[in-house]
């Protein structure tokens, strides 16, 4: 898991190819400390999912936390770089409503200008 932050953005990259029960926990502690550290010009809090292959029931947990926190900071919660097969996943779920998506590097630069 690596945090990055930008200047109006935090953004919490998870490191896969699973979000399982092992990995989980350590994203989790480290989307709580980011969000909570965000800063006042802070706009949104980036959920960066481009390497995870496959995840679990607490994958989907996880990202109904983050955009539960995220939205409790007045961040907009933002889900970057899923592949098509878990979008599909978290619409079945209704988990894609929480957050704003994004596919590409271009349309997440321009969000985050």
């Amino acid at each position: 898991v690596v945090e990055a932050s930008e200047p109006n953005a935090i953004v919490v990259h998870a490191i896969g190819p699973a979000l399982g029960s092992r990995e989980c926990p350590a994203v989790i502690d480290v989307a709580q400390r980011a969000i909570a550290a965000a800063g006042p010009k802070a706009r949104f809090a980036v959920l960066d999912l481009g390497e995870i292959r496959t995840f679990s029931a607490m994958g989907v947990g996880l990202c109904t936390d983050f955009a539960k926190r995220a939205r409790e900071k007045k961040l907009e919660p933002v889900l970057f770089g899923l592949r098509g097969d878990l979008v599909d996943q978290l619409r079945m779920f209704k988990i894609d409503r929480l957050y704003k998506v994004v596919r590409s590097k271009t349309d997440l630069a321009a969000l985050l200008r």
